[in-house]
Order: structure tokens, then sequence, then C-alpha cells
């Protein structure tokens, strides 16, 4: 059925704003489990006064961003709509049934506990990743674990981070539709899908690769995007990648702040190698330090709350500073806690 304009803006507002109203809601009882549990962290330095109206003017403005690339074909209505109701809730019974574990592994603080199942995927993984990041279970190791873990992260962000992942894959969706031919992409630490899912879904002429180091979220991601068949899948470490391939393009999205610096490095030197003379590549990740002042106090308290080991050296370290000298500079962008890095091969 096709949507007049203006049902399709009332529709994607609504969507929009009924996700914060829905997430904010959810992560009620979770909050409320930390603070019974003794758990709460004080806020130091503490938020702006008026932080909450900040927050509220630019999702205001987020949304309506989101409406018009919607509106001029950037990305397709589908990205937004709801899933079943009945497949949420089971998943959110599950989340919630699970933040009793997430809780107690953040109180006696044990970041390396993994159930036998998820041992197995342990063979040959760098140390930095066989941790329990954000205290989930299973880490990164688990289907389980991948199942939940969008869900998880809208609850964390009030419904906002597929918002922001959209608006910051914007200008990536443009240049791929751009080209003549196919766009050749490969994208490094993919996890189970959620940015490669929006490429799929908004460029016809993209062929993907996608590099992960997590056995089960790759499973999962070739279990979501199964009708797609532009896309190939590689279980490798992002910063010993070697593929015969070159690439127009090399992405990641929330990859680097889960990496040490010198990982971090390595990574970025990868991409540069895989990348066609001329070749873009975009970085999304967590904003930085002085990137938007007001929003600081947050990037000093996101660690406190969850297990980031290398958060704190990642909002100091600013991406744009940490370009190998074969790229050259393009843009940066922000929306709401995230930026994104887009720069091109010399």
């Amino acid at each position: 059925m096709q949507l007049t304009e203006s049902l399709q803006n009332n529709l994607v507002r609504a969507l929009g704003y009924g996700r914060l109203g829905l997430f904010t809601l959810e992560s009620l009882p979770i909050i409320e489990t930390r603070r019974r549990m003794g758990l709460a962290v004080s806020q130091s330095p503490t938020p702006p006064l008026d932080h909450l109206k900040m927050l509220r003017q630019t999702v205001s403005l987020m949304i309506d961003q989101d409406r018009k690339n919607i509106k001029e074909g950037v990305y397709p209505l589908s990205l937004i709509l709801p899933e079943s109701p009945v497949q949420h809730a089971r998943r959110y019974l599950k989340i919630l049934k699970d933040n009793f574990y997430v809780s107690r592994r953040f109180q006696q603080q044990k970041h390396q506990e993994f159930s036998e199942s998820s041992k197995e995927y342990m063979k040959d993984l760098p140390e930095y990743y066989t941790r329990n990041f954000h205290n989930q279970t299973d880490g990164y190791l688990s289907e389980e674990s991948a199942e939940l873990y969008t869900h998880q992260t809208e609850i964390l962000f009030k419904g906002s981070i597929a918002l922001m992942r959209r608006l910051l894959l914007a200008d990536v969706i443009r240049f791929i539709n751009s080209q003549e031919g196919k766009v050749k992409v490969l994208e490094l630490g993919c996890g189970h899908g959620d940015s490669t899912e929006i490429l799929l879904k908004s460029c016809p002429n993209v062929e993907m690769v996608a590099v992960d180091l997590s056995e089960p979220y790759l499973k999962i991601a070739k279990k979501r995007l199964r009708n797609f068949s532009n896309i190939k899948y590689v279980h490798d470490k992002a910063e010993t990648l070697d593929l015969e391939s070159s690439f127009d393009l090399v992405l990641s999205s929330f990859l680097f702040h889960e990496v040490p610096r010198t990982v971090r490095e390595e990574i970025l030197a990868r991409g540069v190698h895989h990348l066609k003379r001329g070749g873009r590549m975009v970085h999304i990740d967590s904003l930085q330090m002085g990137d938007r002042e007001e929003f600081d106090w947050a990037l000093v308290q996101f660690p406190k709350d969850f297990h980031e080991p290398f958060y704190k050296n990642y909002v100091n370290t600013p991406m744009e500073d940490n370009l190998p000298p074969e790229m050259v500079l393009h843009s940066v962008d922000s929306a709401l806690l995230a930026k994104s890095v887009t720069s091109f091969k010399k």
C-alpha cells in the first residue's frame, strides 16, 4: 500500500517517539534491579542541569532528519517498522531474567565468566576479546547473546541506537548508490548485522564482505540476512585480515571502543590495505571527548556503569587524529552520542 506523504511523515514520527517511549519504559525494571542490588553509580561529573532538554531537542532533530531521509529514498521505511510484538515481548522477558546475572556480574566484578558452550569458541581468540563486555552473559561468544544484543543496547540508549546508526550511514548509502556498477564494501566487526542490514536493504548495487571475530554472532547475521545473496561472511580478526580483494568502501560500526589502541591502529592499517586508491573509509562509533562538550559527562560515566575496559582510551584519542598518512580526512558527523569519521585513500 502506497502511503501519502503526510501519512508517512506522521508514521515515522509516531514510530520514532513510540520507540523512545517503549525502550525507556523497558529500562525502568532493569534500573530498579541495579538500585536494589546497590549498584547505582554516582555521576561525576554531574550532567548539566538542562541535559534532558538538550537530549529531547537533539532527538527531535534526529527523528525529523530520519523522516527526510526516508522521504528522499535514502533508506526504506521498512527499516523502522516494528517487529512482531510477541517476538519482542518474549525476548524482553529473557532480558529481564538475564539482567539479574548481568547485575550480579557487575557487583562481583567478574568479567571473564562464560558458559561451557561459549568456551568452545575461545580457541585462538585474542585476550582482549575473551571478556564479558558490558557485563553481558557470554560476552560476544554465544548465539543467545547475539539474539538479545540489539534489544539490550536499545534499552540502554532508550531506543535511539538504530536511529543514530541510520543517520550516520545515510551518507555512506548516498555514496554507494551514486556509483555506477557494483560497489564492493568491506565491513569490519559486523557483529550480528545491524549496519549490514541497513546497507543491504538500501543499496541494490552493493557487494559486501562482512568480517567478525565471533562465530555465534556471524551465525545470527547469516540467519537474519539469509535472503541476501550479495554478501560473504568471514570469521577473522580485523587487525590481521588479509583478503585478496580490494574494496571501494571499508566500514566499521561501534568497533573501535571495544579494542585496545594498538589494535585500533592495526585495524585502520588493514582497512587502508584493503582499500582501492581513492576508496572511502568510514568508521562509526561513540562520541569522543570534546566532540559535543555538553555530552562529555556521559562519556566519563559510561565505563563506570558497564565493563568497557578500552572506552576511556578511545574517547580521549580522536579517531580523526589517528588516521594513517595514506588517508585524507573528509568529514566528521555526529548524531546524539555517536559520530562518524569519513576519509579517502590518496
